[in-house]
């Protein structure tokens, strides 16, 4: 969870320099995020001895979900609130940017993560 949390944090900063017409400058994200895995995938075939057998079940996390919250400022660093919209297309292409979380995706991770203003205005705009 936390290679996902630093290649958001990073790709999230890049795509929101890149939004046009309105850049999204980035102060933090906060993370509030829970990880599932089958814990049988570490766990089975133990002890580990020369003639173990490797597990029959991968290791890999089966879901992440959570909320992500974004705080942004204006180019002199004032706290500034995103709207919706801006809020959807820094999710959608952060996500679809991030190595990691495209990863976790392919493996067939489920995603349940919900973006939102930080400073809790965006649901109002």
């Amino acid at each position: 969870l936390a290679s996902f949390m630093g290649c958001t944090q990073a790709t999230a900063v890049f795509v929101g320099r890149s939004m046009r017409p309105n850049r999204v400058l980035i102060d933090r994200l906060e993370f509030d995020i829970v990880g599932i895995r089958d814990e049988r995938g570490a766990l089975d075939e133990l002890p580990i001895e020369m003639e173990s057998a490797l597990p029959e079940f991968p290791a890999r996390l089966t879901s992440v979900s959570g909320s992500i919250k974004v705080f942004a400022k204006n180019r002199k660093g004032e706290e500034v609130s995103l709207d919706r919209d801006e809020i959807i297309l820094l999710e959608k292409h952060t996500e679809a940017r991030c190595p990691v979380a495209d990863m976790m995706v392919a493996s067939g991770c489920v995603m349940n993560v919900e973006w939102v203003d930080g400073y809790g205005i965006s649901d109002e705009n």
